[in-house]
């Protein structure tokens, strides 16, 4: 389009130029006829008697005047035509780019109309493919409002369940709060029960006594020995496996009893090896006595007496110390050999002095104590069985 308004105002302006041109060649044309018509003149009155040599010389000016006039015009009418040509050429030119352009603007709106063509095709296809879908989706919505409603009255339903399941969980909480406390009730019941019958049917080891066997020696190398006689029978129902007995010495002032039986106590419930038959077995109502060394090593003897807590008047410390004995048999039963069943007891040894008077007190200055001079006696406290 735009090609096409220049080349309009082209030709608008070219037309008016060209008249232009034909315009000068004509006011020639009518200026050198004038000027013909002047030298006629002229020339008219040359036939009355002039002066000779101005007869000559006017007719040669006056050929010479309309020879360059008819020049003139010649020359404005071949510009004249020059300029046409050119004119009319460069018209032709325009016209056949105008007249391309439109074939081209006419090969475009073609195409543009097969694109529009083509696009309402595909647009028409859609609008069909597009209303099939809007059917399926509308069928789909019908068929999803259905299951909605069916899914709504599922809810109620399931709700329902809910309502009455959560009042049977209810009432099975109760029931099973209840059953607990009765489960509670029979485990406590069975645990009586059971630990009765192991109390009743389990065997008891008692201590009847425990009595000097030997001398009390203190022996050159600083040791204390002496030999003790137990006594022990089962009192209960079933036998007695595994039996160990251990007494340990307590020296006043230097040994914790509370720590002592500890340590044995925890040492005997070691678990030994099964393979081993160790300990012995005592049967119900069978009496078992036996001796046990007793050894009381030096360095113990020499802190006993550097520690003494025994001092005459005048505040001087006495060379001797008090003997204690931590006595305990550990034994397991036929019934749970897995359970640890120990007798514990506390004794205490003492003598007596030339005056008959039971003294609690040993010096190792002395060398040796007779057994019929000592005694073994209850301490009155540290009796325990399991």
């Amino acid at each position: 389009m735009r090609w096409l308004i220049i080349a309009i105002v082209i030709l608008a302006q070219q037309p008016a130029e060209a008249p232009k041109d034909e315009g000068t060649a004509e006011a020639n044309r009518a200026k050198s006829a004038a000027q013909t018509k002047n030298t006629g003149s002229n020339q008219t009155p040359s036939a009355q008697p002039v002066p000779a040599p101005a007869q000559a010389f006017f007719p040669a000016e006056s050929q010479r005047s309309a020879a360059t006039t008819d020049d003139h015009t010649r020359t404005s009418r071949q510009r004249a035509s020059d300029e046409d040509r050119v004119a009319q050429r460069k018209l032709t030119w325009f016209t056949g780019v105008l007249a391309g352009v439109g074939v081209l603007q006419l090969v475009v709106m073609f195409l543009t109309w097969l694109v529009y063509k083509r696009q309402a095709r595909e647009m028409r296809r859609s609008r069909h493919e597009m209303r099939r879908q809007r059917h399926v989706m509308f069928g789909q919505y019908k068929a999803m409002r259905d299951q909605i409603a069916q899914m709504e009255q599922a809810g109620k339903q399931t709700a329902e369940l809910i309502k009455h399941a959560s009042t049977q969980s209810g009432l099975m909480a109760l029931a099973g709060t209840h059953t607990e406390t009765l489960a509670a009730q029979a485990v406590k019941q069975s645990s009586l029960t059971q630990r009765q019958l192991d109390l009743a049917n389990r065997p008891w080891i008692c201590v009847d006594s425990v009595t000097p066997a030997s001398d009390l020696i203190f022996k050159d190398s600083g040791e204390a020995v002496i030999f003790l006689t137990y006594q022990i029978r089962n009192v209960g129902h079933s036998v007695a496996q595994h039996l160990q007995p251990w007494i340990e010495p307590i020296i006043t002032g230097i040994h914790n009893p509370l720590e002592v039986k500890d340590r044995i106590s925890a040492q005997l419930k070691k678990p030994i090896d099964s393979a081993f038959d160790h300990g012995k077995l005592i049967f119900p109502s069978q009496i078992i006595v036996d001796a046990y060394p007793v050894l009381i090593r030096k360095e113990i003897v020499d802190d006993a007496i550097k520690n003494s807590p025994f001092k005459e008047q005048g505040d001087k410390q006495l060379p001797c110390f008090g003997l204690e004995l931590f006595v305990c048999f550990d034994y397991q039963s036929t019934l749970d050999p897995t359970i640890h069943h120990q007798t514990q007891s506390m004794f205490m040894l003492s003598r007596a002095d030339p005056r008959g008077i039971a003294m609690g007190t040993f010096y190792p200055s002395q060398r040796v104590y007779r057994a019929n001079e000592i005694s073994v006696g209850y301490k009155g406290y540290g009796a325990y069985a399991d």
